[in-house]
């Protein structure tokens, strides 16, 4: 291990995403002895299969894989270092710069490790307040949420249990909330056609939204470096497809100009840029375009039937009524005309049966038993 090693500000860790033929992966920081770093695939630590070159070196060095990673697995480089202390100086004895930069730098290592923990790990922000964050008893804590109270410190919430209760009550609420909307849907049938087209005219909106939510898609590329052109699967496997002149780009989150920084014309890949740094990650989000046209004129042709469905229905209703109404007049005037024949005295000194209707009738002799005449007053009395 050379004696002149120097810590420079570079963060120990670093990640990269195999391709199946990468072998040779640098990392940028030092080490001091090959056992310093750790090599993962994915989230498994890797013991063995690889050969580290560069320990002792400031610039860093790189790990070389047997077998290359398979493509997609993210390949994670990071120095941890163990807090131990091997070395001492005797009173009067000799003080080496050499060992004594040594110890340095082994600190200065450790305060990098330190710091990379502290960045991943959950934080008060700079501008925030002072709070306690001591987390509750294990007893208190143990199978239940972390939440924070009012004043933001964490406390223990609902266990376990509680929380499937009340996934249990969200599916019985989620069922009422269907059959209510089969006994709302009921119930529009049966209303006024300025409620049904506007009920059609939501449905017809909430496809829109629905087909416009399925026409954006993200694309991530996490470079290995060198590239110049971007297109296939990403690092989740999607094959990158685009419609031209709707797509942003952006690497390490800065936007990126279509035609400075970038070219995207054939709809399946990017094209144009400098060549990336190993670490880069491009992201890439496409917007498609959707048409309801069909669906709208199929709503509409509905609303339109269901409409006049309910006209013939009701103007059904409203001949049934008229008819029965005419029927019911003419009786009505029929029998009024004969109590006005009878108070009128038309029949004056006649005789009067009930037919088998139950109405009044004239007769010239009590030829039933039921038989009534009119007195002086004109009023009825049976003989």
């Amino acid at each position: 291990m050379s004696e002149n090693i120097v810590i420079g500000d570079v963060r120990p860790r670093i990640q990269a995403v195999g391709d199946g033929i990468l072998s040779t992966f640098v990392f940028p920081f030092a080490i001091f002895k090959e056992t310093d770093l750790e090599v993962y695939l994915d989230d498994a630590r890797q013991l063995s299969g690889y050969s580290v070159i560069g320990a002792g070196q400031s610039e860093g060095g790189s790990v070389i894989f047997n077998v290359p990673p398979p493509a997609n697995t993210v390949v994670t480089l990071r120095r941890y270092l163990p807090i131990e202390r091997m070395s001492d100086f005797a009173e009067g004895g000799a003080f080496h710069a050499a060992v004594i930069n040594q110890e340095l730098d082994y600190l200065v290592a450790l305060s990098q490790q330190n710091a990379d923990e502290i960045v991943r790990s959950v934080t008060l922000d700079p501008t925030d307040g002072d709070v306690g964050l001591v987390l509750p008893l294990k007893e208190q804590r143990a199978n239940a949420c972390l939440i924070f109270d009012n004043e933001g410190v964490p406390v223990a919430g609902p266990n376990v249990d509680e929380i499937a209760q009340a996934q249990t009550n969200a599916g019985i609420a989620k069922q009422a909330a269907a059959a209510a909307q089969v006994s709302a849907s009921s119930a529009a049938v049966e209303r006024a056609s300025t409620e049904t087209a506007r009920d059609l005219t939501l449905s017809a909106r909430d496809q829109a939204v629905s087909a416009a939510q399925h026409t954006f898609s993200v694309f991530k590329y996490t470079a290995i470096g060198g590239e110049t052109a971007l297109s296939g699967p990403d690092d989740h496997a999607k094959t990158l497809i685009y419609t031209p002149g709707v797509v942003i780009v952006d690497m390490n989150g800065a936007l990126w100009e279509e035609g400075t920084d970038y070219l995207a014309s054939d709809g399946v890949s990017i094209t144009g840029f400098a060549p990336l740094y190993a670490g880069d990650v491009v992201t890439i989000r496409a917007f498609g375009s959707f048409s309801v046209t069909a669906e709208m004129d199929a709503i509409v042709a509905e609303g339109v039937n269901q409409v006049a469905n309910v006209q013939a229905e009701g103007a059904t209703q409203a001949a049934v009524v008229q008819a029965e109404g005419t029927t019911q007049t003419a009786n009505m005037q029929t029998y009024a005309q004969q109590m006005a024949d009878i108070v009128n005295n038309i029949y004056d000194g006649a005789f009067f049966e009930m037919d088998d209707n139950g109405d009044f009738m004239p007769t010239l002799s009590p030829v039933y038993s039921e038989t009534y005449e009119l007195d002086i007053n004109g009023d009825i009395q049976p003989l």
